[in-house]
């Protein structure tokens, strides 16, 4: 199993072709063509990464699609446990997709 790669990864161009067919990924490819910022937090306090983002994290939550610019894999993990584990406490199990693709129910920690 490969490290996870450091914050603030090489940003590759960005081609429709490499977001989810549906609305998600319409909606990832559009933030993504913003140049978001990172919006994972990098400490207890809170504060935002900052860094520019490399793809989006997207979940689903009661009524709606939330959006998380991340810039790289320790971002992202950092932000899946966060999600998860705020689901969890709620009683959910958060749909979670990375630019659209993927969003299935995790189910003992892996998506379907």
């Amino acid at each position: 199993m490969s490290q996870p790669a450091e914050r603030g990864e090489s940003r590759a161009p960005i081609r429709r072709e490499d977001f989810g067919p549906d609305r998600a990924g319409q909606m990832d490819y559009l933030l993504m063509l913003s140049n978001p910022a990172c919006e994972a937090f990098i400490d207890e306090k809170k504060t935002l990464c900052g860094k520019p983002a490399i793809r989006i994290l997207d979940f689903d939550t009661a009524t709606t699609t939330e959006q998380l610019p991340v810039c790289g894999d320790l971002c992202e993990l950092s932000s899946t446990e966060i999600i998860v584990r705020e689901a969890s406490e709620r009683g959910k199990i958060p749909a979670l997709g990375v630019n659209g693709w993927g969003r299935g129910r995790m189910q003992d920690g892996v998506t379907s």
